[in-house]
Formats: C-alpha cells, sequence, structure tokens
C-alpha cells in the first residue's frame, strides 16, 4: 500500500492532469508572436516549477515511493510553459518547392524503412507543425526542405543540390548562417561533406562541441528512426516478462570496428549468463556475427517461444523484446547504439553498456527521465564478469521499479520514436537547439523564443564535450585497447 503522504501526491497529480493537458493542448495551436514583456500565466500555488535537475532529485530513481504519473504531471506542466521555437522552411525562395521536395521524400521507401533516416521524418513532422511560420524574420530557425543523407538512396541528389544552391545564394543565408538548422541522419555526412555549411546548427546522431575552421558550431542529437512504431508490443503486465536478459546483434571485434569489443566480451563470457549464482537462467543471447563456430544456429520458433537461448544468426525482436524484461544495449562502433529506440517501442528496460553513452549518443537528456527508466554498467565491469554485472542491476531493479519504468516508457516513447502518432521528437530538436543556443556563452544572442526547462539534468552532458572534432574524440573511446586489466575483484561487477 501506499503511504498516506504519497496518496495526497497521487490525488493532487490526477486533479492537475486536465490543467496540464488543456495546457499542452494550448502550446500546440497555431503560433501567434507573444507580446513584449510576454510571460506565462503562473501554476496554481501548490504545483513547484522546477529549475535544472530538480524534477530527478524530486523524485528520485531509486525512490519507490512516487509513482509514474507524478513525475509525468510534474514534467508536463514544466513543458506546458514553454513558449514556440517558430521555425521557416524555405519555400518559394528562388524556385524552392517545399512541398514537392517533402513529398518526393515521402515516397521514397528507404525514408521510412532505413534506421538513418530520421531527417526525413524531421520535414514532415515540421511541414504541418503548428510552430511553422512563414515569415522567416519571425523565426528562431531557417530549414532547407532536404534530406542530405537520403539523396543517393532516393535518388534525390538533383532537388537536393537545387535546394541547397537557392538556400545560399538567399540573403539568409549570409545574415543569419548559424540559424540555419540541419538534420542528417546518415552516419556517413558531416558538416565538411557539404559545401558552406561549417557555421550552421547540425543535428546528427552523435553530439558534441566542437570547433570547425576557428568557427564555433552546435551539435546536437537526435534519435534514430524506429521502424515499427504502434506500441502494439508494448506489454506492461510485469508477469509476461518470462526472459529477464535479451542481447541481439553483431559481436565481430576486429580492427575495422575496435568499439565491438564489449560486445565481444560479452560473446565471450556468456557462459556467465547461466553460471552465476543469483541471476535467472532465462536469458537470451543471439549473436548475428563473430560467434563462436560451436554455438547452433538460431530456429526462429524457439526464439518465439523459448525462455534461454544462445544461438546464432538472424532473429525478429518482435518475437523477444516484448518479453524481456531487460535489453542490452551494448555499445558497438560508437558509443551509442539504436537499440535505446527499440527498447522503448517493446517496453524492455534498456541497459547501457557504454562509459560515455550520455555524453555522445542520447538526445533530449532534459526532456526525458533516463535516469527513471534505464539502467547503466560501466564498460569495465562488463568485460570482466557480464554475469555479475546483470545480477547487480536486478538487485537494483525490483519488479515494481520495472513497472514504473515502463510506465514512464510509454509516456516518453513520443518523445524519442518518429514514427509514434502524436511524436513531438521534431519539436524536441527544435527545444533542444534553442536550449544549447542560450546555454552556451560563445553564440548567445537575444532570444527569439523561450529556453525549455531542463527537468532532469543539471546541463547536457554533451554540452561538455571538449573542443576538437567530435569523430577524433569518438574515436579516443572508441579505439581502447582490449586489455584493460579488470578489478581486484571482478565479480562484484561494479567499475
Amino acid at each position: 500500500g501506499h503511504e498516506p503522504e504519497g496518496d495526497a501526491r497521487m490525488a493532487a497529480a490526477a486533479a492537475l492532469q486536465p490543467i496540464a493537458l488543456g495546457l499542452m493542448a494550448a502550446a500546440a495551436a497555431t503560433f501567434v508572436p507573444p507580446p513584449p514583456g510576454y510571460e506565462p500565466e503562473p501554476p496554481p500555488a501548490d504545483v513547484k516549477l522546477t529549475h535544472a535537475g530538480t524534477l530527478s532529485a524530486r523524485f528520485p530513481p531509486h525512490d519507490l515511493n512516487w509513482t509514474a504519473r507524478e513525475l509525468i504531471t510534474a514534467w508536463e506542466w514544466e513543458r506546458a510553459r514553454v513558449r514556440p521555437v517558430p521555425f521557416y522552411i524555405y519555400d518559394g525562395v528562388d524556385g524552392i518547392n517545399a512541398s514537392a521536395a517533402i513529398d518526393e521524400l515521402r515516397k521514397c521507401k528507404e525514408a521510412h524503412t532505413y534506421k538513418h533516416a530520421a531527417d526525413a521524418y524531421f520535414l514532415f513532422q515540421l511541414a504541418s507543425h503548428s510552430w511553422r511560420v512563414k515569415d522567416p524574420a519571425m523565426a528562431a530557425f531557417l530549414i532547407p526542405p532536404v534530406s542530405i543523407g537520403l539523396q543517393e538512396l532516393c535518388s534525390t541528389q538533383s532537388t537536393t543540390a537545387a535546394v541547397l544552391g537557392a538556400v545560399q545564394r538567399s540573403p539568409l543565408w549570409s545574415a543569419r548562417r548559424f540559424d540555419h538548422l540541419f538534420l542528417v541522419g546518415h552516419f556517413r555526412v558531416r558538416p565538411r561533406d557539404v559545401p558552406g555549411t561549417p557555421h550552421v546548427t547540425w543535428v546528427s546522431f552523435t553530439a558534441g562541441r566542437f570547433t570547425y575552421r576557428g568557427h564555433w558550431q552546435a551539435r546536437l542529437m537526435a534519435p534514430y528512426l524506429d521502424l515499427n512504431s504502434s506500441l502494439r508490443h508494448f506489454k506492461e503486465a510485469n508477469a509476461t516478462r518470462d526472459v529477464a536478459f535479451f542481447f541481439g546483434g553483431q559481436t565481430l571485434a576486429d580492427r575495422l570496428h575496435p568499439g565491438y569489443h564489449v560486445r565481444a566480451s560479452l560473446r565471450d563470457r556468456m557462459g556467465t549468463l547461466w553460471t552465476t549464482r543469483g541471476l535467472p537462467q532465462e536469458n537470451v543471447f543471439v549473436a548475428t556475427n563473430g560467434a563462436p563456430p560451436d554455438l547452433p544456429v538460431c530456429k526462429a520458433q524457439a526464439l518465439r517461444a523459448g525462455t534461454r537461448a544462445a544461438c546464432r544468426g538472424a532473429f525478429s525482436e518482435a518475437d523477444i523484446m516484448p518479453r524481456a524484461a531487460f535489453a542490452l544495449a551494448v555499445r558497438g562502433d560508437t558509443p551509442g547504439t539504436n537499440r535505446l529506440e527499440r527498447c522503448v517501442e517493446f517496453g524492455a528496460v534498456p541497459v547501457f553498456v557504454s562509459d560515455k553513452v550520455f555524453h555522445v549518443a542520447v538526445p533530449f537528456q532534459c526532456m526525458v527521465p533516463y535516469d527513471h527508466f534505464s539502467a547503466h554498467i560501466g564498460e569495465v565491469a562488463f568485460k570482466c564478469n557480464p554475469g555479475m554485472a546483470l545480477l547487480h542491476v536486478l538487485h537494483e531493479w525490483p519488479p515494481r521499479r520495472r513497472e514504473r519504468a515502463r510506465e514512464l516508457m510509454r509516456h516518453f516513447a513520443k518523445d524519442l520514436l518518429w514514427r509514434l502518432p502524436g511524436s513531438r521528437v521534431a519539436e524536441n530538436v527544435l527545444l533542444e537547439a534553442a536550449f544549447m543556443r542560450h546555454t552556451t556563452p560563445v553564440v548567445r544572442k537575444p532570444a527569439r523564443a523561450s529556453v525549455p526547462p531542463c527537468g532532469f539534468r543539471n546541463r547536457l552532458l554533451y554540452d561538455r564535450t571538449p573542443s576538437g572534432s567530435t569523430a577524433a574524440w569518438v574515436r579516443r573511446f572508441r579505439v581502447r585497447n582490449k586489455t584493460w586489466p579488470c578489478p581486484t575483484d571482478s565479480s562484484s561487477g561494479r567499475v
């Protein structure tokens, strides 16, 4: 049962929910520039608005005395206060037809089936968004209607070149270069690959802060494209989770992919998943490549119904992840992975195994309570004894905390999944870009929109990424040698 104080908080949260929803609906209305000196109406006296990171302080992740609904209500109050971030999509400038360019992307199959196609859905969401304005003078950000990462896959090179040429000939380009925002989901595209874009705001699937030819450039993070975001596989009942831990993916470790050494350690020590005392036996390990030759080939029927397996070959996430309590998001050639989006989609608590995942690979840290629905294991602890590291996670995540985490994931899925009905991922990109601009002294300028609250972090971790090329900075972590010494007591499973 709940304590009386907890019951009172629940009752207050339930009473405030309709008001919060009303404020959210108001924020989504057609954008109208606020008058000078505008301030949002204050909330009722019993609702305390937060400053940076204080929601995490009010709702400690390990504390079981608060509910998911309480945290959600408190955060949505914060978000409802935020003024819109107006943006302008180039249209009618030097022959640019935004609708035609976006419709061309809609017809491309890869724009809907490729995990690096987030830039297409960014445009899809913004095309009909209420924050869109027709006058660039009113806009905080200027957005060319192109997908640089998909131009080869979708055969849109001519349209992309024409739009970029028209944008770069526009007076806006020379007058407000940094206000231009590009989202590029493809891992092969970098700012230096696009002529004339060393000063723009660049969004990709890794993030950081770096100097490019002597000019500061913000680099923001966006989620991978989710491939099936109906949430129909999402099962909230804890009893249906008959698999404790699940891992599926590449385990090949070679010179070309040095970051895979952590996955290779799981492959080499996967026996600890079944021999560690106290760890459940219901674990599933699937290696799509790099598996030992004596590992049996996976059978679809066995994976669909079984609760214990170690095999190699193909698998369907829809067969396993809806039944998994935890899913391992082990770093690959970069500290990040698209397992986060898959975990949110299927309701499995993500377990990050990556030392720098929150520095370069997790989006919207101010607006999504990752500490409240995800676990984290250090790379050294995992390399030395995966079984004990997972046992420690199991002890820290009792069933009640896992249920609450799944309720949070279900609510915040719209902040991470592009294709979910009601998704606000593109909106989050704009809000975080505004936040980064405000908090960086080098580029601080009069705000065209209010700065969103940072409810779950004191600041964005990747705002502190060292100077220099982000790719080089990531590489330094990626190429750590494979001979890290294990702790003296490697059985602890902790760093």
